[in-house]
């Protein structure tokens, strides 16, 4: 078998290649981008069971972009989702949602075996010759047949004149119909503006990523997730605990909840949802003590709470640091 570090370097590839298919997504066909997610699965269905156990909690970077995270929750089927959520922290938390601080996470740089590193990609400007290429004319035209036929053996019994070759082609090429002017986005479904308190990542087609601090329109809040739109246009659903309503807040700004060991089970229950994790999340975590979540392992959490048991331990991380640089 391969030594370790193979493995590694293996499985740094296939992260750095999710990463671009995330990028790649609509932008190319046959096979498409969700074909190359597919087949990355695959590989590493393949070289998962081969690998040192655990190793795959260890590759760190490249860390998933929001944007690749989106993506595969998107095309991954429930086999490929169960492998992709054993695959530790580092598979499943884009990088927007790593902790800052944390100064184990290497520069990674794409290199092959042989040293070779692909050089930086840069967008070439499209040749003038293709873009103004002109349309090839009418083969009427162009028939060198009918150019050595004499005018007098033409089928034709009357040769026509410049006048009536000139507006042939309009003839033959009929106008295209204009499409129908789009019709601007209704203003009444509008509710109100809203800003996003704290950084929620999609995991399918009908959620939307929103970050903190960024302001989005209210269209429907008839459900516990409400549908949004952000400034680029893209509509999905959020959990409502992580919007809040500028207009209507109060003169003094209300405290967020604080999470101790002396907290109560109802107050980690606030915490939890001003901290913005699913109903789920908090239903199961919520019932606890400070110190009983303060107490529990990032394997506890997980076993908990498989899909935001990393962020929770994250959080968690923020408020064991907090509370000891204030003893």
């Amino acid at each position: 078998m391969p030594p370790a570090e193979e493995f590694a370097a293996c499985l740094q590839k296939i992260k750095y290649g999710f990463n671009l298919l995330g990028e790649l997504n609509r932008k190319i066909d046959n096979p498409s981008a969700a074909d190359f997610v597919h087949s990355l699965f695959s590989t590493l269905q393949f070289v998962i069971p081969h690998c040192p156990e655990n190793l795959s909690q260890t590759i760190i970077a490249p860390l998933f972009t929001p944007q690749c995270v989106r993506f595969m929750s998107e095309e991954a089927t429930p086999e490929e989702d169960q492998l992709w959520q054993s695959l530790g922290d580092p598979w499943n938390i884009p990088s927007t949602q790593w902790p800052e601080d944390d100064e184990d996470i290497p520069t990674y740089t794409l290199e092959f075996y042989d040293g070779w590193q692909p050089p930086e990609v840069t967008a070439a400007p499209e040749p003038e010759s293709r873009r103004e290429s002109p349309e090839p004319p009418p083969k009427h035209q162009t028939s060198s047949k009918n150019q050595q036929i004499p005018r007098n053996q033409q089928p034709q019994p009357k040769p026509q004149s410049q006048s009536q070759v000139q507006p042939r082609p309009q003839s033959q090429v009929q106008p295209r119909p204009q499409p129908p002017p789009q019709k601007p986005r209704p203003v009444e479904i509008k509710i109100c503006d809203l800003r996003v308190k704290h950084d929620f990542i999609s995991r399918n087609s009908r959620e939307l990523t929103v970050r903190r601090g960024e302001m989005v329109e209210l269209l429907d809040k008839s459900r516990q997730w409400w549908k949004v739109r952000n400034g680029g246009g893209e509509e999905g659903y959020v959990p409502n605990n992580v919007l809040e309503d500028e207009e209507e807040q109060p003169d003094e700004a209300v405290a967020s909840p604080v999470l101790t060991k002396k907290s109560k089970p109802a107050e980690v229950k606030a915490w939890l949802e001003d901290k913005g994790f699913s109903p789920i999340t908090v239903r199961c975590l919520g019932v606890l003590s400070g110190s009983m979540l303060l107490g529990m392992s990032r394997e506890e959490l997980k076993t908990v709470c498989q899909e935001e048991g990393g962020r929770v331990f994250f959080q968690l991380q923020a408020v064991r640091s907090a509370l000891a640089n204030n003893s």
